[in-house]
C-alpha cells in the first residue's frame, strides 16, 4: 500500500485499498508457504523502485502478482477447508 501511496495517484491508492481489504483473507490462507517467496519479491520491487528503474520495477511487480495469484488459485483449488 505504501508504494501506491508514494505513486502520487490517489485514485489508484483508493481502489487498491478497497481491493486489499476485500481479498486479504485469500492471501492469509497460503501465507506460511508464500511468505519467504513474497518477501524476496518485495525486496526486488523495492530495490527496483529505489534504483529508479521503472522497467525493472514493473517486471518485479508483475512477477509478484503472478506468483501471488498462482498461489491463491492453488489454495482455492485445494479447498479452503483443508487447512
Amino acid at each position: 500500500m505504501r508504494i501506491l501511496q508514494i505513486s502520487g495517484n490517489p485514485w489508484l491508492s483508493s481502489i487498491a485499498k478497497s481491493l486489499y481489504l476485500h481479498v486479504q483473507w485469500v492471501f492469509r490462507l497460503g501465507a506460511a508457504e508464500r511468505a519467504p517467496h513474497s518477501w524476496a519479491e518485495h525486496i526486488q520491487l523495492v530495490d527496483a523502485i529505489e534504483s529508479g528503474d521503472g522497467d525493472r520495477a514493473e517486471r518485479a511487480a508483475l512477477d509478484h502478482l503472478e506468483a501471488a495469484s498462482a498461489a491463491a488459485y492453488e489454495n482455492a483449488e485445494g479447498g479452503y477447508g483443508a487447512r
